[in-house]
């Protein structure tokens, strides 16, 4: 008969026991002899030799390895088995940092009473965070999730720099291309025209934190003066689902947005880019400006808007360490620039592709749900299309829908998710002429993966 609870509690125990024996053998013997261990989403270890490997990588790695059973779960179809690593990364090659990390596996036993199959989960990019920085000075206590934190704009703008951000904007697209995060499509209320109400739940990984944004967006906010994108985005603890932070929805949206069009920029424009078209005057054009800047040495920025009167005041207030200029149509600020990022609420395509240079590397950000347009077909058609969430684009991605109702293009259109080129797994630019396009709606995990970092970090 198969075994009950306590036998697997026992099992358990057993088990967590051999990872912290320093023995590799020793945790491959809980396997039936062709059984397999997978961690995320990596190739599985089938049979015992492969996975005593895997244990020696841990083993090796973290000389003082410390495995503590959290909880053992008897499901229907699998035993949950719930752990949580500790250890520190001194060896050979290693960084020195100390790691602390939560994780499952999911078990099918076996008739042997053994592990037949083991299919593991955890962060991947809080536990590579890790490696690099270290556990974080003032993670989580419980007396710290009894009281919400706030984070509002101005620590945002503080402690968010482009710096900081890209990196883990960067880690946040490997991780959901890798599948080892969650998230649900947006729900978009329209309240009225030019108002709406966005609603973006996710989660950092099995045993990641998770949470919301909430953030309305009213586009006739920009003329009296206020951000078009207004909001919070909220975090629950991983543990026990407490809400742990508030942090200010526009501040976030509007530096990590920018860092990502950074991060695929870096990825897909050419390396000898220079020259830089910016097309919108509002907030995110300037920190488009600034973000670009970090990885392309800029030698001249052309801004186009609407308003020649905005698109000089953001000229002037941005010409101090930049040769920046206004044009007079999108025609003459796209003509001879290496990248454009289009910035705009506009409704109709304002770029058309038989403007651009051949190599020129397109962030196709402002529309970020089905219906407004900032770019025509013949770009869209023309270009290596590469966007940030396949299922995000593929239903709400309005120019890609567009482009696909009119029947120029199918689902395969979209080459790749930037994280599947920051990876390796795809190739991004493949030719010097290549017109590359990267389009953006945003997704939760990158604006969780921030408000972590905000609120897990010191200063």
């Amino acid at each position: 008969m198969p075994p009950g609870l306590p036998e697997l509690q026992a099992f358990a125990a057993r088990y967590t026991a051999a990872w912290c024996s320093r023995n590799p053998e020793a945790v491959a013997v809980f396997f039936s002899p062709d059984g397999s261990l997978r961690i995320n989403n990596d190739l599985p270890a089938i049979g015992r030799a492969a996975i005593a490997r895997v244990a020696q990588s841990f083993m090796t790695s973290f000389p003082d390895l410390s495995v503590v059973m959290d909880d053992l779960l008897l499901e229907e179809n699998y035993v949950e088995y719930r752990w949580t690593l500790t250890g520190t990364n001194s060896g050979p090659g290693g960084t020195g940092h100390r790691v602390r990390i939560s994780g499952l596996e999911q078990w099918q036993i076996a008739a042997d009473f053994l592990i037949a199959s083991s299919q593991g989960h955890f962060d991947a990019a809080e536990y590579r965070r890790q490696l690099e920085h270290g556990l974080p000075s003032s993670s989580p206590s419980p007396a710290q999730s009894a009281s919400i934190r706030f984070i509002d704009r101005a620590e945002v703008a503080r402690r968010l720099t482009y710096e900081r951000c890209i990196p883990i904007v960067r880690d946040a697209m490997i991780a959901f291309s890798k599948g080892e995060t969650r998230q649900l499509l947006r729900s978009i209320l329209p309240l009225s025209d030019e108002r709406l109400f966005g609603v973006m739940p996710g989660a950092l990984g099995v045993q990641g934190s998770f949470g919301a944004k909430l953030i309305s967006i009213f586009q006739g906010n920009a003329a009296r003066g206020l951000q078009s994108h207004q909001g919070l985005v909220v975090l629950f603890d991983p543990h026990s689902g407490a809400p742990l932070c508030a942090a200010d929805a526009a501040a976030i949206t509007a530096i990590r947005t920018a860092a990502a069009s950074a991060v695929a920029t870096a990825a897909l424009a050419r390396p000898d880019a220079r020259r830089l078209a910016i097309l919108g005057t509002g907030e995110q054009a300037g920190t488009h400006l600034h973000a670009i800047a970090k990885v392309r040495n800029l030698e001249a920025v052309a801004v186009w808007g609407r308003s020649p009167t905005r698109a000089q005041a953001f000229v002037e207030r941005n010409q101090a360490n930049l040769r920046i200029s206004a044009a007079a149509s999108v025609e003459e600020a796209v003509g001879s620039a290496d990248i454009v990022c289009t910035v705009t609420a506009a409704s109709e395509p304002i770029l058309k592709g038989a403007w651009l240079r051949p190599g020129t590397h397109v962030n196709v950000v402002g529309s970020g749900y089905a219906g407004p347009t900032e770019v025509d077909n013949d770009l869209v058609v023309r270009s290596r299309f590469i966007v940030d969430s396949r299922e995000g684009i593929l239903h709400q991605g309005s120019e890609f829908l567009r482009a696909k109702e009119a029947g120029l293009i199918g689902d395969g259109h979209i080459v790749a998710e930037i994280g599947q080129v920051l990876s390796g797994d795809i190739v991004g630019r493949r030719s010097a002429d290549e017109i590359t396009v990267y389009k953006s709606i945003g997704h939760i995990v990158q604006d969780l993966a921030c408000a972590w970092a905000l609120y897990s970090q010191p200063e």
